[in-house]
């Protein structure tokens, strides 16, 4: 990737909600999960190519997700405290809910890329 510096604004187009694994216990003593937001900022996406969307079946049904890249700016506040359980969602679509496969931190602390997959239904 290019250095944050030499990215335009403009590139940064899609606003997106880190969450994270909130849980709790019903009054049946069984655990259960909710995401709430942790932190906004916005991001670059990068599609690679029409190849990172996949279909496969599971059971009798056909399932469609797509992998795709987020570059973000680095912001020690929560880079620090990431975790694998996290999610990422789409503010202007909150359907857009991706799981993160993982993420790099750029050596020089400029950006952070994820690499995430959306299932498509």
């Amino acid at each position: 990737m290019a250095f944050i510096s030499e990215i335009k604004a403009g590139e940064f187009n899609i606003r997106l909600d880190l969450m994270y694994t909130s849980d709790s216990t019903n009054s049946f003593g069984e655990v259960t999960s909710t995401y709430a937001t942790t932190y906004s900022f916005w991001a670059k996406k990068n599609v690679t190519s029409l190849r990172n969307i996949n279909e496969k079946w599971e059971g009798d049904q056909l399932q469609s997700y797509g992998n795709f890249f987020f570059q973000v700016r680095y912001d020690s506040t929560w880079v620090n405290t990431l975790k694998p359980t996290w999610r990422l969602r789409n503010s202007d679509s909150p359907n857009e809910t991706y799981e993160i496969l993982s993420w790099i931190v750029d050596p020089r602390k400029e950006y952070v890329e994820f690499y995430a997959r959306l299932d498509i239904d």
